[in-house]
C-alpha cells in the first residue's frame, strides 16, 4: 500500500455491502497503514457526452422496420392453451390503500392468430 486506508472509506464500503469479515480486514489495513501518505483526492467523474440523434431518414427506417416488426411478431407464435390468473385491488380511500377484491381465472386460447378468452371462476 501507498496511500492510508482512512475510515470514511471502509464506512463507505460497509454501507455498499461489505461483509463482517471484510470490514475487519479493511479495519486492520486501516490501522496497519496509519502511517502512510493521506490519499490523493479523487479524479473527477468523465462527463459522457451522448451521440446525435439518428438522421431523420435513419429514424424513418427505423421506426418503419419497428412498425414491421410489431404488426407481424404474431404471426411466428405457435398456437397454445394456458390459465391466465387476474387478481384485482381496489382502493376504497383514495389513499394508496389497496385490498384484494377478487381473483378472476380464464382459459386463454391462442390459435391461428386468434385469441379467445373463456372464463373458468
Amino acid at each position: 500500500m501507498s496511500e492510508r486506508l482512512d475510515e470514511r472509506t471502509v464506512e463507505e464500503l460497509q454501507a455498499e455491502g461489505a461483509g463482517p469479515q471484510t470490514v475487519g480486514a479493511l479495519k486492520e489495513l486501516a490501522a496497519r497503514s496509519a502511517k502512510l501518505a493521506a490519499p490523493r483526492l479523487e479524479a473527477q467523474k468523465p462527463v459522457y457526452v451522448t451521440s446525435p440523434p439518428p438522421s431523420s431518414e435513419d429514424q424513418a427506417r427505423i421506426i418503419d422496420a419497428t412498425r414491421g416488426y410489431a404488426m407481424n411478431h404474431s404471426h411466428s407464435w405457435p398456437n397454445y392453451i394456458c390459465a391466465q390468473v387476474t387478481r384485482r385491488f381496489y382502493d376504497p380511500t383514495g389513499n394508496e390503500e389497496w385490498r384484494p377484491a377478487d381473483i378472476i381465472m380464464a382459459r386463454l386460447t391462442y390459435f391461428e392468430q386468434e385469441e379467445d378468452y373463456k372464463l373458468i371462476t
